[in-house]
């Protein structure tokens, strides 16, 4: 990607670790700003600043900052780990790219740089789906029911 795309990471700096040393080897310091751990308020505010969500993950459970970067309207690119591709399926929008995939993941990214308005406008379309698929009374109730069957299939067993 450009030099002048950077990427501001919502966790500590990895202090002491192997990914210090490979950023520092690789000449990435410039282009990474690690914010450390922030409030809901505050990662609300950082979904909203964002040109895009880049989710590469390698496993991912449930995928709620697709949904939350989503919801405000700002493009998600995400790979197709764990629940993150029905996700942005169920969600109408964003872009998925494989795990592992450097380059498909870097040519994702520019898309949504270069086509942003096209992908902001998806990203808000996209928000009446995200509710009614992703909203917390939904998922209660559709958990409370798996419960309960299966309750009242080891009942009858």
């Amino acid at each position: 990607l450009p030099s002048t795309v950077t990427l501001r990471i919502l966790d500590a700096f990895p202090t002491g670790s192997p990914l210090e040393n490979r950023i520092r080897r690789l000449g990435l310091g410039d282009r990474l700003r690690f914010s450390g751990k922030v409030s809901s308020q505050d990662l609300d505010r950082a979904y909203r600043q964002a040109a895009a969500v880049i989710l590469p993950s390698l496993f991912e459970g449930f995928g709620l900052p697709a949904v939350e970067g989503l919801a405000v309207g700002t493009p998600v690119v995400a790979t197709t780990a764990g629940a993150l591709a029905e996700v942005i399926a169920e969600a109408g929008a964003g872009t998925l790219v494989a795990p592992r995939d450097a380059a498909a993941l870097a040519g994702a990214i520019q898309n949504v740089l270069d086509h942003w308005d096209q992908e902001h406008l998806r990203a808000l379309q996209a928000r009446e789906r995200i509710e009614q698929q992703f909203a917390w009374s939904r998922i209660a109730r559709k958990t409370s029911e798996i419960y309960r069957g299966l309750l009242e299939s080891r009942a009858s067993d």
